[in-house]
């Protein structure tokens, strides 16, 4: 049994070495470090499945591989990123998804952006939030509020029940 189980996780390990998920695993990783990726280094490569999940979003979905699910990858990136931060020569490049999730239509998991925002966070962001809580449409507008009131108060949780509640509040005052 044990040998079974062995050669079932060697062959696991290689059918996902042979497709997108194989850069980015190291990234996924609980004990991942900048320091000890390589050239690109796997945040990158996890930037790139984001940016083409916004460029792209149907052949994004079409490309499910070995993971299951496109959107558990993108969730698993983003709980990363919400863990890890963001390396400074990426930090404009996650900004720039993170501003196109806030004011483009949702799409799923996009909420577990609220949590990168902390690791962005500055003035520029700020402002650029600003904008689309004054003057992006309704959801836009609501979602840009709900991430500048978790920038401002980091003790607050973000994620989907804070949303829904946050929504509730704000409905009542």
């Amino acid at each position: 049994m044990a040998a079974e189980m062995a050669r079932a996780e060697s062959d696991h390990a290689a059918a996902l070495a042979e497709t997108f998920c194989a850069p980015i695993a190291p990234y996924l990783s609980p004990g991942w470090s900048r320091l000890g990726d390589e050239k690109p280094s796997s945040e990158q490569f996890a930037i790139l499945y984001l940016e083409w999940e916004r460029a792209y979003p149907d052949e994004w979905r079409q490309d499910v591989g070995t993971y299951g699910s496109p959107f558990g990858l993108k969730e698993s990136i983003l709980r990363a990123m919400g863990w890890n931060g963001v390396s400074e020569p990426d930090r404009a490049a996650v900004e720039k998804l993170l501003l196109a999730a806030v004011s483009g239509p949702y799409r799923a998991k996009d909420w577990r952006y609220a949590r990168v925002a902390r690791h962005l966070d500055s003035r520029r962001l700020r402002e650029a939030l600003g904008t689309i809580a004054v003057g992006g449409d309704d959801a836009a507008a609501l979602r840009a509020a709900f991430v500048l009131s978790r920038l401002d108060n980091p003790d607050l949780s973000a994620n989907r029940r804070s949303y829904g509640n946050w929504l509730k509040h704000r409905a009542q005052t």
